[in-house]
């Protein structure tokens, strides 16, 4: 499993991270280039003009949404829906990029999610009640991760084959 850092690619090299992910507000890959030449970076997007600018950086991923609402993250975009995610996908996988969904992804949205995405980012879903606390909360979230990464690696559904009855033989 890569270790990711966020937004701060000194960090990254410092840690020895395997990549860095940065948001539409953070430094550019030119600039990433220039710190870490072979550092693997990812790119938050949250328009198609966005998504263009990201897939033309050759990012190791691509991340687009909110694809649904979110109350992890103050001031969001606006939220793209599974539309939105659809002609993201279309996109991505047109460049041959990866794309990663983000915002109020659920394990009740997870399967709808995981028709258009490579993976899926998860925050909120994750949290315990503040109920639960030390090995209960751990339990919860331990579940919750292995339930979310099921739904979210289903695979694709395979369309139905048609049968065919054999050719039937003409008489003469």
């Amino acid at each position: 499993m890569p270790l990711v850092a966020n937004d701060r690619v000194d960090l990254a090299v410092l840690g020895a991270c395997d990549m860095v992910h940065l948001g539409q507000t953070d430094q550019c890959p030119e600039q990433v280039r220039g710190l870490a030449k072979k550092l693997p970076f990812g790119l938050s997007t949250h328009t198609p003009q966005q998504l263009a600018t990201a897939l033309a950086a050759s990012p190791a991923y691509v991340a687009y949404g909110p694809v649904f609402p979110t109350e992890s993250k103050a001031g969001a975009d606006p939220v793209v829906g599974l539309d939105g995610l659809a002609e993201a996908s279309r996109l991505v996988r047109a460049a041959g990029g990866t794309l990663v969904a983000i915002g109020g992804i659920t394990l009740e949205r997870a399967p709808a999610v995981a028709l258009l995405a490579d993976m899926g980012a998860v925050i909120a879903d994750l949290l315990p009640a503040p109920s639960l606390e030390g090995a209960a909360a751990l339990a919860y979230v331990t579940r919750r991760a292995v339930a979310l990464h099921e739904a979210l690696s289903a695979p694709l559904p395979v369309p139905p084959v048609e049968r065919r009855s054999a050719p039937q033989e003409v008489q003469r």
